[in-house]
């Protein structure tokens, strides 16, 4: 690939393009937290669709008419429809202010990497919620919920999630400058 068509997160972007205008941080945020929703909706989805194929062996009610489970899916399709309708909103004016030839603030760019960050914790959370309402089915590796719960955490370890990015932003909110080389590309 040539490049001119690349995008580094050390240095300002080769393309002149919006694309290529976005911040660095913006980018990576968002598409962590896009991965993260991802993960988040497919284990969710996978408990729901367990919940009504399992047979339940003991004589309790079966994993769909339990309480619990049933407020746990509830929480959970309600935090990753606001998280990413909030997301899509951010990056979207985002967009809508670079296409427009201006740079975004360090505000805007706070605000994003705010709910980036947030929303990946978040599903992280969500993805452990669903584990344990699926029970002993999620422990199989062929569990599509298993799978998830590998995935959240390996995502977890990704280096936008480091702590010092949400510190930054948070310094940003108090009106202090951001630290990190980032918010300036």
């Amino acid at each position: 690939m040539p490049v001119a068509r690349t995008i580094s997160p050390a240095e300002p972007s080769r393309i002149d393009d919006v694309i290529g205008r976005v911040p660095i941080v913006s980018l990576m945020g968002a598409g962590h937290a896009a991965l993260c929703l991802g993960i988040a909706r497919a284990a969710t989805t996978a408990v729901i669709e367990l919940a009504t194929k399992k047979v339940s062996v003991d004589a309790g009610p079966g994993l769909k008419d339990r309480g619990p489970a049933q407020a746990a899916v509830a929480i959970a399709q309600a935090k990753l429809a606001a998280f990413q309708s909030h997301l899509h909103a951010l990056v979207g004016r985002q967009w809508e202010i670079v296409e427009q030839g201006n740079v975004p603030t360090t505000g805007q760019i706070a605000d994003v990497w705010s709910v980036a960050l947030t929303t990946g914790r978040e599903c992280r959370a969500i993805v452990g919620e669903m584990y344990e309402t699926a029970g002993t089915s999620a422990l199989y590796t062929s569990s599509l919920i298993e799978r998830c719960h590998r995935d959240i955490h390996a995502a977890g370890q990704h280096v936008v999630t480091q702590r010092g990015f949400l510190e930054d932003t948070g310094r940003v909110y108090f009106g202090l400058d951001a630290t990190h080389p980032l918010y300036s590309i």
